[in-house]
């Protein structure tokens, strides 16, 4: 890992250290060596003994000298014995005193091609390819095997003059490793639009080392943890790879032309770059090697970085299969916002419910089965779904913090109710006109002001009311806002009063100012967990066309092209809609999203169900996903059994999915009575552990495929006792 005086900066959070083996501080002038005597000290901007106390007891500590630029100090160097062994001791001396464990040679690039290239042609540099080899064996021998010695290397084959298939075998037997900066592999010298670290075009750099002589073990696959944009010509918006760029670097001088640049995640994005940027990451898209870019139509510019799903393909389809020894990244801190996104879990927390459940249930086998799983160890399984994020009992709904909540429980799916906003962004919402209830909105006066309906208080004999939606405000002010629980108090007199209702079974523990969430940070997050998509296109509640030209059709192609452009795969998305206008649509203009789609129902079995279920079954419709209590009944003897709804759901051939648990309070004292989830079935559901006879009926007796959960916890336990 290269720390860098750009950026100086350690993460206090010692887990994001783990794994780092050596840390390169990055860097110190090549010019400084070229002296007889030893300075006093030497120019870098932090201590070595600095830098080790923030790094984990055993990371190497490294001093890089050279970079981009400075190439100057390693030429005067390289030209002679004396000045190389001269060179080369001085490094071994600021090693010494600064007590650093090893040194990286970072020259660009021994041979040529260097920032000065069409002023000195590389044919005057020819030399130094030889010089290169002599200067590495007089400071492997001035430093001694005991210190660690590393090179910085070129990606791109035009820059490979000093690493040929006679040079490499000689370099690989000084140095203990090789970096090899598979970034940067667009830069200003090109013409053509390309991926600047790219999947493919990294792998194939690695394998001219290995095919040079390098063995794979000193090989490190670098990271480059930034961002480049480059101007461009007009391109073809899905195939802009190859497109001409708008001209980058001056052909007499070789300066920047100012229209290619770069800044790390660690940066503020530049305000002229800003919406551009945002683009980028909304729609930007997988490209067929795993490879993330984006071409902004508005402003002729292709954004090129990776994403943490970029770097899972690498390290998956480059390291492993090649033996690399390792990867480098280039630099700390560079990745911040990275640490936004959470890595996969590996051990869910289910927490006590499910357990206090079990205890609650009447003596017999399905408790005694239950009850055994108590230690069991458990993971996360997709036929728990995440309603409106898994944690809506004590989460604010579809917020981020339910999302993480829902798959710590170990949901394998996670939702999005998909809304739109009056820019025609897609948002995470149940229902498009719920932020009065769902959100602050109205505490913040200039959006209250823009709801269909701002907050009017409890008076003369009239309810508190609001109706705000998120087709009022656009995505930047939709952003403002806190999620909270949802409800409202209808006998408020203020916006602040308002704002209360929450049910008395749930919480406001965690509801302090919930993260809203973007449809594409929803897949983002997803994505970063390795779980599941189902987002439900969300019935407008404006008239469509939307302001006269936004069309229901438009609406549904849009959630769809946002999985598309984040290159998730349509077997791991479930769409849903109440609709069955969207379904077909979807199976016409996107049939590989459109097999996976359920068919919300909310039509009961005393409407024509059987002739329903036949009719949707030959449009297509593959699988239906209707409300717990239609799909069972109780019988004579008291046993939840299949309904007549699921039965003919399941001779049609139709997948079944159904909705919601823990949507409810306590079902003790006869409380499930005229509940909408558990009121037709209260002959059954005496107290809170009859919810695992009823999840139990619609696994044995049903066969669903998922059930959606306010509290994954609740479906992961029975999913992962009974193996489903």
């Amino acid at each position: 890992m290269y720390l860098t005086g750009q950026h100086n900066v350690v993460p206090s959070d010692a887990g994001l250290l783990t794994g780092i083996t050596h840390v390169v501080l990055a860097f110190m002038p090549s010019t400084v060596f070229n002296i007889d005597e030893t300075p006093a000290a030497f120019p870098l901007f932090t201590s070595v003994e600095e830098a080790r106390r923030q790094f984990r007891p055993g990371t190497k500590l490294m001093v890089g000298i050279g970079g981009w630029g400075d190439s100057e100090g390693f030429e005067i160097a390289a030209q002679s014995a004396n000045s190389r062994r001269r060179w080369a001791q001085q490094v071994c001396a600021m090693l010494n005193r600064t007590g650093a464990d090893g040194v990286d040679v970072d020259w660009e690039y021994p041979g040529g091609n260097r920032d000065d290239y069409k002023i000195v042609p590389n044919r005057r540099r020819e030399w130094e390819v030889e010089a290169f080899v002599l200067l590495l064996q007089e400071l492997r021998a001035a430093i001694g095997p005991v210190k660690t010695l590393s090179i910085a290397v070129p990606g791109m084959e035009r820059d490979l003059m000093a690493f040929t298939a006679s040079t490499i075998p000689r370099i690989v037997q000084l140095v203990d490793f090789v970096n090899v900066m598979t970034y940067d592999l667009m830069n200003r010298r090109d013409d053509a639009v390309a991926h600047h670290s790219g999947v493919v075009d990294s792998r194939d750099a690695l394998k001219r080392y290995l095919q040079r002589g390098a063995p794979a073990s000193k090989l490190n696959l670098g990271l480059g943890y930034y961002i480049k944009w480059f101007n461009t010509q007009p391109c073809d918006p899905q195939r802009p790879l190859g497109c001409a760029t708008q001209l980058l670097e001056d052909p007499v001088t070789g300066a920047d032309m100012g229209n290619t640049g770069a800044f790390s995640w660690h940066d503020k994005t530049p305000p002229e770059l800003a919406s551009s940027f945002a683009r980028s990451q909304s729609y930007g898209r997988y490209f067929e090697d795993g490879s993330y870019g984006y071409w902004d139509a508005e402003e002729q510019r292709w954004w090129s970085f990776d994403t943490p799903s970029v770097i899972a393909h690498k390290l998956s389809g480059i390291v492993s299969p090649l033996g690399i020894g390792g990867v480098f990244a280039w630099g700390l801190v560079w990745a911040r916002p990275f640490s936004t996104l959470p890595l996969p879990f590996e051990r869910i927390e289910l927490g006590p419910r499910p357990y206090y459940l079990v205890d609650t249930m009447s003596e017999g086998p399905l408790k005694s089965r239950l009850a055994a799983c108590e230690e069991m160890e458990m993971r996360p399984s997709k036929w728990s779904i995440g309603h409106r994020g898994g944690a809506a009992l004590q989460f604010p709904e579809h917020s981020r913090e339910a999302n993480l909540a829902g798959a710590r429980m170990g949901a394998g799916v996670l939702e999005c109710d998909v809304s739109f906003t009056k820019d025609r962004q897609l948002v995470c919402r149940h229902s498009q006109c719920d932020l009065h209830t769902t959100t602050n909105i109205v505490m913040i006066p200039e959006l209250n002001a823009k709801c269909r309906q701002p907050f009017r208080p409890a008076g003369e004999g009239e309810a508190a009311s609001a109706q705000c939606c998120t087709s009022d405000i656009t995505l930047t002010e939709f952003k403002r806002l806190c999620a909270k629980m949802d409800g409202f108090n209808a006998s408020a007199t203020s916006a602040k009063d308002y704002m209360a209702g929450t049910m008395s079974w749930r919480t406001d523990l965690y509801a302090t100012c919930g993260t809203v969430m973007e449809h594409t940070e929803h897949i983002a997050l997803v994505e970063a967990l390795g779980l599941r998509h189902t987002p439900e296109l969300k019935a407008p509640m404006v008239d469509m066309p939307f302001e006269g030209d936004y069309t229901q059709q438009q609406y549904a192609q849009q959630m769809v092209d946002n999985y598309k452009r984040a290159g998730v795969p349509a077997s791991r998305v479930l769409a849903q809609s109440f609709q069955l206008e969207d379904v077909m649509y979807w199976l016409e203009a996107e049939p590989e999203f459109g097999r996976n789609a359920m068919l919300l129902d909310e039509t009961d079995d005393a409407d024509d169900s059987v002739g329903k279920l036949s009719r949707l079954a030959q449009a297509g419709v593959r699988t239906v996903a209707p409300p717990l209590p239609y799909l069972l009944r109780v019988a004579d003897d008291g046993q939840l059994v299949a309904s007549e709804y699921a039965t003919r759901a399941r001779e049609l051939g139709l997948g079944i999915i159904t909705w919601s648990l823990e949507r409810s309070g306590p079902l003790g004292e006869g409380k499930a009575v005229g509940d909408f989830y558990y009121g037709p079935l209260a002959e059954a559901i005496k107290g809170d552990g009859d919810v695992y006879r009823l999840v139990d009926a619609l696994h044995e007796e049903v066969g669903v495929e998922g059930v959606f959960s306010d509290w994954a916890a609740t479906s992961t336990y029975y999913a992962n006792c009974m193996g489903v």
